[in-house]
């Protein structure tokens, strides 16, 4: 066995090993599984409770006691500083990684990326909700059909080299809330991103549209003021993204419409996932707007966690398979 993984991986539950049992299951199944170093984050190992043989095979594992998880972002930050390995991922427990994902993001890593993406699947495909949260989330990912360099990658489904993530250690619980903005500084800073089509994982999606609302607002909240603090956004500039939310909609639902032509899905989701996609972008930008005009986050980072760390709550009963 080498000394060192060439990938680590962080996973987070808020309570026990069940909450992550099948995509650490799926992350086992890697044929690179023995170059992977697992990173389990948690309250703490009592919470945790019995994983058994669970965590063999590979390359190593550790658990990050991070007492009561308030966000998302913290709890994944806390697993990347705990991380040994020169590429660190965080793959949600609602995620799972398909055969030959950890082989092609490693081999893709070779390039001069400091980040690479996946290529994002429907894990409940039943639910018009569903593909119009994993649109809304990913467009761009959804189905890749090719590899290549972007200027975006998918949030918390990219895998990045930890040299580059160097320079934000004391914001990087809060970058990794919203990966759009820790993205734009680095390609701002003149690093490069590259989406990996072989790298595929299969997304359980919201799919009730009360949660699809509420998710979108909450990631419209959180992302506002972040932007603000990156890129420095003037007052007046501020008021001007909060009066163009209209425009911002529509031109945003025809960049998410040619990526549903893209991967091949036209056919089979127009017009009937218009209604919830429309929904979810004026949630979403709804949720901007509140941010650009200085009300902050607010509770929008713990809020959301809910939704990203107990998927369960925010599926259709129908769609409750996906997440055993």
């Amino acid at each position: 066995m080498s000394r060192h993984p060439d990938l680590s991986v962080v996973v987070v539950t808020p309570d026990g090993f069940d909450v992550v049992r099948k995509a650490v299951a799926h992350l086992r199944s890697q044929r690179g599984c023995d170059r992977i170093e697992l990173v389990v984050v948690a309250p703490d190992r009592e919470r945790l409770g019995p994983v058994n043989d669970a965590l063999d095979g590979f390359w190593g594992h550790r658990v990050v006691e991070a007492g009561p998880i308030a966000t998302t972002g913290r709890a994944i930050a806390a697993g990347f500083s705990a991380a040994s390995g020169p590429l660190v991922g965080y793959v949600e427990e609602h995620s799972y990684p398909q055969p030959g994902w950890a082989d092609a993001v490693i081999e893709a890593h070779r390039g001069p990326w400091a980040a690479v993406g996946v290529s994002l699947a429907n894990a409940n495909p039943d639910s018009m909700a569903s593909w119009a949260t994993l649109f809304l989330d990913f467009a761009p990912s959804v189905e890749l059909d090719r590899a290549g360099e972007v200027t975006a990658l998918p949030s918390h489904h990219t895998i990045y080299k930890r040299n580059a993530l160097l320079g934000h250690r004391e914001d990087l619980h809060q970058l990794l809330e919203v990966e759009a903005v820790l993205q734009s500084a680095l390609v701002s800073r003149g690093d490069r991103l590259y989406a990996e089509n072989a790298a595929r994982q299969r997304h359980v999606n919201v799919s009730r549209l009360r949660s699809l609302v509420r998710a979108q607002f909450l990631g419209g909240r959180q992302y506002a003021p972040l932007r603000i603090r990156e890129e420095g956004f003037s007052p007046a500039r501020r008021l001007g993204y909060a009066v163009a939310a209209p425009v911002v909609v529509l031109v945003q639902l025809r960049r998410i419409l040619r990526h549903v032509a893209r991967a091949g899905l036209a056919r089979e989701l127009l017009p009937r996932m218009l209604p919830a996609l429309v929904l979810g972008l004026v949630a979403e930008q709804a949720g901007e707007t509140v941010g650009y005009l200085g009300a902050g986050q607010g509770r929008a980072p713990e809020d959301r966690m809910g939704v990203e760390l107990g998927r369960g709550s925010h599926v259709r009963a129908a769609d409750a398979d996906a997440l055993r």
